[in-house]
């Protein structure tokens, strides 16, 4: 896989094309520092280069960003390709320092372009063939490290992925210590919601992969912690109709007859996925209300949220227990179960902020731009940096989630300093 897309490619609306329009230091303070952390660290064998303009420029023919900041200033020593289909120009490209227009082929077009480049003296032989060069190093390394006959380890990958699932999570809220469930207190449990059966655990597009298996979360509880406990299921809403609430009745009584009822709501693919950007920040209509009506039978009421970014939450003060379960990836719903039954205690923190609204994000005035430009107007005021300074209370902090641990300090003696 490679880091990408290199840089500045924030949105989906317009991408192939978009001229990104940042000041220099919102550039290299907030959207370049993440890939400089990456290629310092960990030397990336591959960087992608986006699809969109930044600062004027196409990210595949950007000179600045492929040469100058990648391997001058950062000490890059893999290579750059192209986003697929990105390349306007392939000899710019080249002249920049992207190594592999993607998805090249024998025979292609540009191959002509370059060469006749080269004969006419508009590019540097030299050139090419230091990128050429640099692109067979690369090659060589993973000829090299190639593995035949290798023991795929399915069962300790799957065991990993949900030791860090587990560790993603952030417990959001969890009033009067709902959490962790124990059999002693909680022995008969509603557990509503289509995402419990079918998770949604990946993002939608080109992140997709097919995993070798996916954990559901009923069928989890039910095998590692169902011992002493009753678990009820309620479908509460359908995936593909986010309108229906036909459904929710049959949850209510689910939930009103239980000790406590867990509900997994979140945003279905179709409301996030590569090549759409999002047009507000709120649950499904059939999710929403199915929460607020659980919460109005059952004052033990778990919200379990499947979401790649931040929603609205209108019911926020009718439950007492909210986890933020993100995309857990093929183990997620085990590291649920793990979290939910604690046998983890939650450590996750989140990421972002969690706006109120969607009015109150950085974004709102200027997204998505117009006439090819996308205005970054907010500059270095991205995330809590513009909720500090324009005071506005979010929904959720930067860096908040809780734990089932609880401590005090005390004997605190505090004196002036200089």
């Amino acid at each position: 896989t490679s880091l990408k897309h290199y840089a500045a490619n924030n949105q989906e609306t317009e991408r192939m094309f978009m001229n990104s329009h940042v000041d220099d230091r919102t550039l290299n303070e907030i959207y370049l520092t993440p890939f400089e952390i990456a290629v310092r660290k960990a030397q990336p064998w591959t960087v992608m280069a986006c699809y969109n303009r930044v600062q004027g420029t196409y990210g595949s023919q950007s000179f600045d960003l492929l040469d100058r900041k990648l391997k001058q200033d950062w000490g890059f020593e893999g290579i750059v390709i192209s986003d697929w289909d990105a390349v306007i120009d392939r000899v710019e490209g080249i002249r920049a320092g992207l190594h592999l227009e993607m998805p090249g082929k024998p025979g292609h077009l540009t191959n002509r372009d370059v060469i006749d480049a080269v004969r006419s003296g508009d590019l540097d032989e030299a050139r090419l063939d230091q990128l050429v060069t640099e692109l067979l190093t690369i090659v060589l390394r993973a000829n090299a490290s190639a593995e035949t006959d290798a023991d795929q380890k399915l069962d300790g990958h799957h065991a990993f992925a949900r030791k860090v699932a587990s560790q993603a999570i952030v417990l959001l809220k969890n009033d009067a210590g709902l959490l962790p469930l124990s059999r002693e207190n909680y022995s008969d449990i509603a557990v509503i919601g289509e995402f419990a059966v079918s998770p949604r655990y990946q993002g939608n597009g080109s992140s997709e992969v097919k995993p070798p298996r996916v954990d559901n979360f009923l069928d989890v509880a039910g095998a590692e912690y169902g011992g002493g406990i009753r678990l009820h299921y309620a479908q509460g809403y359908r995936l593909d109709d986010d309108r229906d609430f036909s459904l929710i009745a049959e949850a209510k009584q689910a939930a009103a007859e239980a000790d406590v009822a867990l509900v997994f709501a979140g945003l279905p693919q179709q409301y996030e996925s590569e090549g759409i950007d999002r047009t507000h920040i709120d649950l499904p209509p059939a999710h929403n209300r199915l929460i607020s009506e659980l919460a109005s039978v059952q004052e033990n009421l778990v919200v379990v949220l499947t979401n790649g970014s931040a929603v609205a939450m209108p019911w926020v003060d009718e439950v007492p227990s909210i986890v933020e379960a993100w995309l857990g990836g093929q183990a997620g719903a085990g590291a649920v179960a793990d979290v939910v039954f604690g046998a983890v205690n939650p450590s996750g923190r989140l990421a972002e902020t969690f706006p109120v609204r969607l009015q109150d994000t950085p974004a709102y005035l200027n997204f998505p731009g117009e006439s090819g430009e996308s205005i970054y107007g907010e500059r270095i005021f991205v995330g809590y940096r513009y909720f500090e300074a324009r005071q506005i209370e979010p929904l959720f902090p930067f860096g908040h989630g809780l734990s089932y641990t609880s401590f005090d300090y005390s004997g605190m003696d505090v004196s002036a300093g200089q």
